[in-house]
């Protein structure tokens, strides 16, 4: 089994190839700042044109989803991150508005993690779907929109699960 780390970060990579050809790129944080964006801040998520334009993939659950087989001695872990997007809020019009970039994106992610008997989604065999339907900031809606520090954000918190096999 890889290091929680590493599937962290090869969750961060494969967002980030996925988004390579928006402009501005996204900043992909694979590690909790959830405490900072809290407290306001948010500069470790401002894209190069100074706006919050991120996602962070944060370390949820760890539990032995009961799949193993005891004669075989193994464990099937089901590893479960949050997968959160910062977007920051622009007005605009029915055709252009930072509510529909953030959709867009959001598809373009929840595509990569899509289950099916051969796929490994980039990462590890037995991953996804990313879901988001459930809220985790306290006081939020899973897609929502939020004060962060003095800028409006979208903010979306999404669920991956991760099958792994320990030998």
């Amino acid at each position: 089994m890889r290091a929680e780390k590493d599937i962290r970060a090869a969750i961060g990579t494969a967002i980030t190839n996925a988004l390579a050809s928006l402009t501005p790129m996204p900043v992909i944080i694979p590690r909790n700042l959830l405490g900072r964006i809290r407290e306001g801040h948010y500069t470790e998520l401002l894209d190069a044109f100074n706006k919050v334009h991120g996602w962070m993939i944060t370390p949820y659950a760890d539990a032995p989803s009961g799949k193993g087989e005891k004669l075989k001695r193994h464990t099937e872990y089901s590893i479960r991150y949050l997968v959160w997007q910062f977007h920051e809020y622009r007005t605009g019009s029915d055709e252009s508005n930072s509510e529909d970039d953030a959709s867009v994106e959001r598809d373009t992610v929840k595509s990569l993690f899509i289950p099916t008997a051969t796929s490994v989604c980039g990462i590890v065999a037995g991953c996804g779907p990313l879901e988001f339907s459930q809220a985790f900031y306290p006081g939020t809606l899973s897609i929502d929109l939020i004060p962060i520090g003095d800028r409006m954000c979208h903010i979306a918190q999404g669920t991956l699960t991760v099958d792994d096999i320990i030998p």
